[in-house]
């Protein structure tokens, strides 16, 4: 029997040269697949949002929590510029991370472990913008539906608002607006305004009428037309 050695010396060594090739390649990609356009892509988008969406370690080994989740708070409680300042930069810096995103990579980012919470992210916030341009009442008109939120804010609710749309669909995405809409809060009533008696304590009034808010004033359409989320958003991406 022909030894190993003799065997191959047997080979063509085009063909032997080429089968070393071929069997190195596979035990690399087994050991460390190939990484495709996505992966990239998140890594990229990974290193934008530090310490912004997501978690990060400081260089003393300690935890910095992302702001979106630490600064929510503060800024649902205050509901002004100053005391949404925080939080609002901090959604401004995750819809810039969105800007040169690939959308093709959207279902890879959604299942990555450091993005388990994005969809709850970006609903709460685009919740909550749309509620602080709504204000305490409804506004007036199409002209104050911004309320006193800035540019950037208006960037960062339209960019947050088509990944959501890309993560969800659009048929789960309006869903989700009905559901923001609802909690729209109404003017109070003139007889509640002139008790003597704190208001704080009662249900603030909520403006879109429907069957679970039959005392509501406006309709779908009309609290759709006064709130941001009729915005001509081909102007803010």
């Amino acid at each position: 029997m022909a030894s190993l050695d003799e065997v191959i010396s047997k080979i063509p060594r085009p063909i032997l040269v080429g089968g070393i090739f071929i069997i190195a390649l596979f035990f690399i990609v087994l050991n460390d697949p190939l990484k495709d356009g996505c992966d990239a892509e998140i890594a990229t988008f990974k290193e934008y949002v530090k310490g912004y969406a997501i978690n990060t370690r400081t260089q003393d080994k300690k935890t910095k929590f992302a702001e979106i989740n630490t600064t929510k708070n503060f800024c649902k409680d205050g509901n002004s510029a100053g005391s949404c300042g925080s939080y609002f930069a901090a959604l401004y810096r995750l819809s810039e991370a969105f800007v040169g995103f690939d959308y093709k990579c959207m279902s890879k980012l959604v299942i990555d472990e450091n993005f388990s919470q994005l969809e709850s992210q970006l609903k709460e916030g685009l919740k909550i913008l749309a509620l602080a341009a709504w204000g305490e009442r409804p506004p007036a008109g199409l002209a104050e539906r911004m309320g006193w939120l800035s540019r950037n804010e208006l960037y960062s609710f339209c960019r947050l608002k088509s990944a959501l749309i890309e993560i969800i669909g659009e048929a789960n995405f309006l869903k989700y607006r009905q559901s923001v809409m609802r909690e729209f809060p109404d003017a109070w009533p003139d007889h509640l305004k002139n008790q003597l008696l704190s208001i704080e304590d009662l249900q603030r009034p909520r403006a879109l009428k429907w069957s679970g808010n039959l005392s509501g004033t406006l309709t779908e359409e009309e609290v759709l037309l006064r709130s941001l989320f009729s915005l001509r958003c081909d102007q803010y991406q």
